[in-house]
């Protein structure tokens, strides 16, 4: 799981360079000597992964604010989010912070309920896909 995100934060990175130096978003056309040199895995990866979609959906969406169940599971918080911000395919991560530490941590227990990850008053939730 960790080695799928680090390739896909990997391709999303480099890919406008790879676009600025010849490349295609289908994985073809002849880069630059020099990109290729710092970028040997690039290509293997931009096809394991496909090219990043640029759209829209990309942009930051504003704040929502919603009072929550402490009793809610994470698998219903899924399902509340899934309605919010309707994305197919897309593989959906939730992270949340205390207001008084800042700290992030992931939520990785489905069928715990929001009091499990003592989520308060001010703490915020963080989706990610």
């Amino acid at each position: 799981m960790e080695r799928r995100e680090a390739g896909l934060f990997y391709v999303n990175r480099v890919f406008p360079l790879w676009i600025q130096s010849g490349g295609t978003a289908e994985g073809e056309g002849t880069p630059t000597a020099e990109f290729t040199r710092l970028h040997p895995r690039f290509r293997a990866l931009l096809k394991v992964y496909g090219a990043p979609i640029e759209s829209s959906q990309n942009a930051v969406q504003p704040n929502i604010m919603n009072q929550l169940i402490i009793s809610m599971t994470v698998e219903k918080l899924k399902a509340v989010v899934m309605q919010l911000f309707p994305r197919k395919g897309s593989r959906l991560r939730l992270s949340f912070a205390h207001s008084e530490q800042g700290k992030e941590s992931i939520f990785n227990k489905e069928r715990q309920s929001l009091h499990f990850y003592d989520i308060m008053d001010g703490s915020r939730i963080y989706v990610r896909w």
